[in-house]
């Protein structure tokens, strides 16, 4: 309910339902759906979940494709919202920053 009244955290949390089916048939197209939500209200965890999707492809079957571009304007949201250290850590694990262009670990 909450999710559906538009609280981010709520949102966030039930993509991880949807991707895990617990409780819920997993669903690609639905987690996708409540990740951009969460996304568009600043979740950070939403953000990083859409950025590992562009760089890694996990969400093409449901129209969302790799893209790099949008996985670099997505982490540059994570540092800009100030992410937890673990948070950025996990953005680096990805790839590196090398004279200002981020660089992915594929």
């Amino acid at each position: 309910a909450k999710a559906e009244q538009g609280h981010a955290k709520a949102q966030g949390a039930l993509t991880m339902f949807y991707k895990d089916g617990v409780g819920f048939p997993p669903d690609k197209s639905k987690t996708l759906q409540w990740f951009q939500k969460a996304a568009n209200q600043q979740d950070i965890l939403s953000i990083v979940e859409l950025s590992e999707g562009s760089l890694s492809g996990s969400y093409e079957s449901v129209g969302y494709t790799k893209d790099f571009a949008r996985a670099k304007s997505l982490h540059r949201q994570v540092r800009e919202l100030r992410a937890e250290p673990n948070i950025l850590q996990w953005l680096r694990d990805f790839g590196e920053y090398k004279s200002g262009e981020y660089v992915p670990h594929l």
